[in-house]
């Protein structure tokens, strides 16, 4: 009886240790300050039908990219769309949009109700796709289909292909 019950408490020491251990982990997941994440996601860029760099698979974004330059989305918990625009501004530029003194409003240009009116530095009209489908609120519109979410809006997910 016992060495029944010494084992017994043993084995709950030993599941209350686990558990203790795995709390650090759980705790950090979300960055250093809990409120950053980011999303591993593949994407291509085009202007005019040409493609401005090749296409980028497993890409690292954050979560407050966007934001970094002084951008605003309203994905309170997760990576934009924006976000991935972003990146690909970093990628094709690289130094001369990350500069902090560049003027990036000649680079990308988006309103705050999430209209972009240039990117790469193209005023040209703007669209875009998440694994091959252009996003929506599943709200019906009243011309027929589904209503649109702008860039600023659309969260994307682990795996996803943006273009």
């Amino acid at each position: 009886m016992k060495g029944k019950r010494i084992s017994r408490m043993l084995a709950i020491l030993l599941v209350f240790m686990m558990v203790f251990t795995l709390i650090p982990g759980t705790a950090l997941a979300g960055g250093e300050n809990g409120d950053s994440t980011s999303v591993i996601v593949s994407f291509t860029s085009q202007v005019a039908g040409e493609f401005l760099h090749d296409p980028q698979i497993n890409v690292s974004v954050s979560s407050d990219l966007a934001e970094n330059y002084g951008y605003t989305d309203k994905v309170s918990n997760g990576v934009s769309a924006l976000d991935v625009l972003v990146k690909a501004h970093e990628i094709v530029f690289e130094k001369d949009f990350c500069d902090e003194n560049t003027n990036r409003d000649a680079y990308l240009s988006v309103s705050s109700s999430g209209w972009v009116t240039k990117a790469f530095g193209e005023s040209s009209g703007f669209g875009f796709a998440v694994n091959g489908v252009a996003p929506t609120s599943g709200k019906l519109s009243s011309s027929g289909g589904y209503e649109g979410i702008m860039i600023n809006e659309t969260k994307v997910m682990e795996k996803d292909y943006i273009d």
